[in-house]
């Protein structure tokens, strides 16, 4: 990763006194990319940061860069870019001006907002890899899209993956499509605007829907409010509930709203006030989706520093934390959770140029990944993307998620073929489905050692997606209620072949290539589609020769990466 710029921030304050309020240390930056260094490219004017469900894709819209930029998370949080789009390069339409990036709850697809093209583009995205391939585009006033489109500002996925939603500034609408899970393609239902079928949504600028789909939260600059919907989960189609204004039945702390958010848990609703420089807190009741304002944390106020201008808010996954940026304190602040009531107190503080920490002039978005454990934001004035570890614990892990359409096959005991890269001992990388290398450790010929041995194959992660909807796990590895154990764990190795070869390093190994392809595995109490694509982080080890002769004690090989597999 030597065109990454780390940045040394463990020095971030432990008890910096913010007007009497001990502040205790969590945030610890690890590392900061900027546009044009290293090879990183497609973030200058960043101002949109998506993390995917899974946790090993971050994806940043570039908006001077008429981009999205793509990067891989490696297992300490940090980034690797694999892939930058353009816009009108190699096909790609609709990214003009990038400004808003998500990433459908199921993995598959990315949906793209381009102000300058007033249009949504469409990706799919390789559960693996991460990369996108361009799918379609959806412009306002193109075939049956009518209305809704012109200067979009934020786009949202419902949590069942039926619906996207876009707020549009420019004539104060927000556009429904209704979305084919399989293929991520949209289809216009229709548009409600300021004034005609709602009121307080002048110049929208975020959209968020609820996870129990229920409902749909809008936030408005042009009247300092904030609206909520009713969502008919069927055809997508939104229906006003009410409107929570600026200074009316004692709300306070949403002048110039610029971010809106719903905790996980579907109890608060958190708003990011450009004008207030505030983080505002309302109760949601999840049955109507009506909101009761709570409190308002204010910069200044109370001892909380670093909101000066907030531009975004998030909560983590776990709902212990919530995160903002302020645009003129050049700030990430943290904020513990109450849990039951929402209220936050000021946990941390990182801020442009103190402590060594860089890359965060006038940020404009953050996001925190699945596990809770990193938070990264996107500034467009420096084009850059700073990682922080939180070291906050992490959290219960998600409830099972329902099965797709057209699942139940009994996969008990399936094939799996897997494609193998590995490191050998060395380091040196050595790809192929049937090689791998490993030092010569001498004494007995190595193929008599490994002549009629059994392949042992250990998993400790599995991540398997869905052909429509996705399930993710890290470690340990349960779907929906079921646990993935591995109870036929070995592979007869037919036949050996040794060649002595020298790598550039100039030690001497030995390749081993073997005609075993085939891992017979239990899905023990998993039931799902034939075709499902998994992949697995395997180790190989050689079990001891019975009779004489030295253990293959090298044999340890490193995983290079996930890989996939497919079920036969």
């Amino acid at each position: 990763m030597s065109w990454i710029r780390d940045v040394a921030a463990a020095g971030l304050v432990w008890a910096l006194l913010l007007g009497g309020q001990a502040v205790a240390e969590e945030l610890e930056q690890i590392q900061v990319v900027f546009d044009g260094q290293g090879g990183v490219d497609g973030l200058a004017g960043a101002r949109d940061i998506a993390v995917s469900p899974d946790g090993f894709h971050v994806y940043v819209a570039g908006a001077d860069d008429d981009a999205i930029a793509v990067f891989e998370r490696d297992v300490d949080g940090e980034l690797d870019q694999v892939q930058v789009l353009f816009n009108t390069v190699d096909g790609v339409i609709g990214i003009g001006g990038a400004n808003a990036v998500t990433v459908s709850p199921d993995g598959l697809h990315v949906y793209a907002t381009g102000p300058e093209n007033n249009a949504v583009a469409v990706f799919e995205r390789d559960p693996v890899l991460g990369t996108l391939t361009f799918v379609e585009w959806r412009r306002n006033g193109a075939g049956d899209i009518t209305g809704g489109l012109v200067g979009p500002t934020d786009v949202d996925v419902s949590p069942d993956g039926a619906h996207v939603y876009i707020s549009a500034q420019t004539f104060s609408t927000v556009a429904i499509f209704s979305r084919d899970v399989v293929t991520g393609r949209l289809g216009f239902v229709g548009f409600i605007q300021d004034g005609v079928d709602a009121s307080g949504l002048s110049s929208a600028s975020s959209i968020h829907v609820s996870p129990d789909d229920a409902h749909v939260y809008v936030t408005a600059l042009g009247e300092d409010a904030l609206s909520v919907f009713s969502r008919d989960t069927v055809t997508g189609e939104l229906t006003e509930v009410e409107v929570q204004r600026e200074g009316e039945n004692g709300v306070d702390g949403i002048s110039t709203p610029s971010k809106v958010e719903v905790s996980d848990d579907g109890n608060q609703v958190y708003v990011a006030s450009f004008g207030d420089s505030a983080v505002t807190i309302f109760d949601r009741d999840a049955a109507s989706g009506a909101l009761t304002f709570v409190e308002s944390v204010q910069d200044g106020v109370d001892g909380v520093e670093g909101l000066l201008s907030t531009q975004s808010v998030t909560v983590d996954p776990g709902g212990t934390r919530v995160y903002s940026v302020a645009l003129d304190d050049n700030s990430l602040s943290s904020f513990e959770r109450q849990a039951e009531t929402g209220l936050l107190t000021q946990y941390d503080l990182a801020t442009d140029g103190l402590a060594g920490v860089d890359g965060l002039m006038a940020p404009r978005a953050v996001a925190v990944s699945d596990d809770s454990q990193n938070v990264y934001t996107a500034s467009g004035t420096e084009g850059s993307v700073a990682a922080f570890l939180t070291h906050v614990p992490p959290g219960p892990p998600d409830p099972p998620g329902p099965l797709p359409p057209g699942s139940g096959t009994d996969l008990d005991g399936a094939t799996m073929e897997f494609e193998w890269r590995f490191l050998s001992v060395d380091g040196m990388l050595v790809e192929g489905p049937t090689a791998f290398v490993v030092e010569d450790p001498g004494g007995p010929e190595l193929s008599d050692i490994l002549s009629g041995a059994d392949l042992e194959v250990s998993a400790t992660n599995l991540r398997l997606d869905w052909l429509g909807n996705a399930n993710y796990s890290r470690n340990p590895p349960t779907f929906n209620g079921g646990v993935f154990e591995i109870t036929s764990n070995t592979a007869p190795i037919e036949s050996v072949s040794v060649a002595d070869e020298t790598n550039l390093s100039g030690f001497d190994e030995t390749r081993i290539e073997f005609d075993a392809k085939q891992i017979t595995l239990n899905l023990a109490g998993l039931s799902a589609m034939a075709g499902s694509v998994v992949s697995v982080d395997i180790a190989l080890l050689i079990p001891e020769p019975t009779t004489g002769g030295v253990v293959a004690a090298l044999l340890g090989l490193a995983v290079l990466g996930w890989r996939r597999a497919r079920l036969g």
